[in-house]
């Protein structure tokens, strides 16, 4: 009987070591976006700045959503940090969590500028004022915006707004930033978001040629097309 409880309570040891091995192998990572055009701080409110096609503009509203985060090792073996939708408003510097990202070494960071297709549902998000003033119209596919770049720009006829929005399941764009960088304690990490790059390279939007995209599909696929060249990692965990 003696030997049966030691061999059990041997085995329940064994168990919650593994266990403790486990919850250490994640971490809390914040993830910071730091806003810029061609590496001029972003100042909202304010025609300051010029994009590829020399339209002067302003910046007066970006919301956005990130979502899947992934990490890739060395052995190109890739492994999901975070799977969720981040709703991110620049105007309130939203800073992201995420809560259990994997220990390890890595050569490149991946995420998705939108929402996958199996989020992308009305209602399927929570219900907060943010989520629901994204949503996409039913009648033009549903689901939300993936973003909303808005403000003003100098055009021959004065002062006129634009407004860069972009949905629907086909424009989700993989952005991928080839930085090696480490995991091994609690951290944060700081990603770059030039936003000249949304209107250019390798697509440029000229706001005097249209100054709006909702809807337009081979407009949001250009727009979708140059965010993958918008990010960089500028400080690593």
């Amino acid at each position: 009987m003696r030997k049966l409880a030691f061999v059990l309570l041997l085995a329940l040891n064994t168990v919650l070591l593994n266990s403790c091995k486990e919850e250490a192998l994640t971490y809390n990572l914040t993830i910071t976006p730091h806003y810029h055009v061609d590496g001029d701080e972003l100042m909202l409110d304010t025609i300051i700045y010029q994009n590829a096609a020399g339209n002067p503009y302003s910046v007066n509203k970006l919301r956005y959503y990130l979502s899947n985060f992934r990490f890739v090792k060395a052995d190109n073996s890739v492994v999901t940090a975070d799977g969720d939708a981040h709703f991110i408003d620049a105007r309130e510097g939203t800073i992201l969590n995420l809560p259990k990202v994997p220990v390890g070494s890595f050569k490149e960071l991946r995420f998705n500028f939108g929402i996958p297709q199996s989020q992308n549902v009305y209602g399927n998000l929570p219900n907060t004022s943010y989520n629901t003033g994204m949503v996409w119209p039913e009648q033009m596919g549903g689901g939300y915006h993936f973003m909303k770049f808005e403000g003003y720009f100098n055009s021959n006829q004065g002062v006129n707004g634009y407004a860069i929005h972009v949905g629907n399941n086909e424009c989700l764009a993989d952005v991928s930033i080839s930085t090696p960088f480490d995991i091994s304690e609690d951290g944060s990490m700081t990603i770059g978001f030039n936003l000249n790059e949304i209107m250019t390279g390798p697509n440029t939007f000229d706001m005097d040629s249209s100054n709006y995209t909702m809807g337009i599909m081979p407009a949001m696929l250009e727009i979708s097309a140059n965010i993958n060249n918008a990010f960089t990692l500028e400080q690593t965990p």
